[in-house]
């Protein structure tokens, strides 16, 4: 489907489902599309499909601005992109597993996109499987889980200007990995979900034991714990950690990552060892 106008329909005028071809979808076989008028959302995209839907698209000038994205049992067959086709993405309508899964591929939120989660989402679940934000995209996550198990190779990736604002908490376990890298005038931010956000809004950044980080420029906001490292293979530079309700940073016993140019403020303790 290329060069069509899809106008004034009740909800839908497009539903991607079913299998990816083998490889992955050829977006150029979904192209340069306009999608208006809808009384609802233009369109329903599972995720293993929305490789399928490129920037040359356009799904803006509808009653809901939005693309229903949902997870999808399987794991993915290649790299996807969720790219900005003035409409965010969201998944909003839960399946019946708490957490959807991010497996076999990385999902990038390219810049200028954005992505809205209220169900929570597993990268991993027991194979490789990551997430990855570019400079200046942003996303709305209920929770996140990063954790391969034993399998190791599941990522959490934030670049300059990235945007992460939670309900719940973002968790790293086991053999997972966070990189984070702002800069001093476009840092990464990790806050609130909140209109009005106020300490405690969210549970904060959770390395485990086995987990590898580096953080640099990043601003975190409004948890009830900023940072909670329990693994030595943890490197903080250059960032603020603001706001919390318990501690801006807690550290496990026996463990010593490295932490440097750091800036508190608003915390009821800022740096806690147990």
């Amino acid at each position: 489907m290329t060069d069509s106008e899809i106008l004034f329909s009740l909800n839908y005028a497009v539903d991607l489902e079913g299998e990816p071809a083998s490889g992955g979808d050829d977006p150029t076989k979904f192209a340069r599309n306009q999608f208006t008028a809808s009384t609802g959302r233009p369109a329903l995209v599972t995720l293993r499909r929305a490789g399928l839907v490129d920037a040359s698209n356009d799904f803006s000038g509808n009653a809901e601005d939005a693309i229903w994205l949902y997870g999808y049992a399987g794991s993915l067959v290649a790299d996807i992109r969720l790219e900005p086709v003035g409409a965010i993405w969201t998944s909003d309508s839960c399946s019946a597993y708490y957490l959807q899964s991010i497996t076999g591929g990385t999902v990038t939120v390219a810049t200028g996109a954005e992505w809205y989660d209220a169900c929570g989402w597993y990268v991993g679940a027991g194979t490789a499987g990551g997430l990855a934000l570019e400079p200046n995209a942003q996303m709305t996550a209920a929770y996140l889980l990063v954790d391969p198990y034993s399998v190791g190779g599941s990522s959490l990736s934030l670049d300059e200007g990235a945007r992460m604002a939670a309900t719940g908490g973002v968790s790293l376990r086991y053999d997972a990995s966070l990189a984070v890298t702002g800069t001093a005038t476009n840092p990464v931010t990790f806050t609130s979900a909140q209109a009005s956000p106020a300490p405690g809004d969210w549970g904060g950044i959770y390395l485990g034991v086995g987990t590898t980080a580096s953080i640099t420029h990043a601003t975190i906001e409004y948890a009830s714990v900023g940072l909670q490292l329990y693994d030595d293979n943890a490197t903080i530079t250059n960032s603020t950690v603001s706001d919390s309700s318990v501690y801006g940073v807690a550290i496990g016993a026996g463990v010593f990552p490295y932490l440097s140019g750091m800036t508190y403020s608003g915390n009821p303790e800022n740096v806690h060892y147990y």
